[in-house]
């Protein structure tokens, strides 16, 4: 399901009516659906949080940035000490 709306999601977030997040959001959570790496860092797992994989994680600021989304550095989980 998911798949068939990502076109329609990435119409609307080139229209700026949607914010990107939610398309890189979407994007990454079928990838993890189908076994892949995610490619924008969004999706976790675990209690605490854990980031699933991360396909070629030294450019996912890259891609993020060429969404207009944050760094992943403001993203990370606190560790408890």
């Amino acid at each position: 399901m998911r798949k068939k709306y990502l076109p329609y999601l990435k119409a609307t977030c080139e229209a700026k009516e949607a914010p990107w997040l939610w398309y890189a959001t979407m994007y990454d959570r079928i990838l993890n659906d189908e076994g892949k790496k995610q490619c924008y860092g969004t999706q976790f797992i675990n209690n605490p949080p854990e980031r699933r994989p991360i396909e070629a994680p030294e450019y996912v600021n890259m891609r993020r940035r060429e969404l207009g989304i944050d760094p992943i550095k403001y993203f990370e989980v606190a560790q408890k000490d």
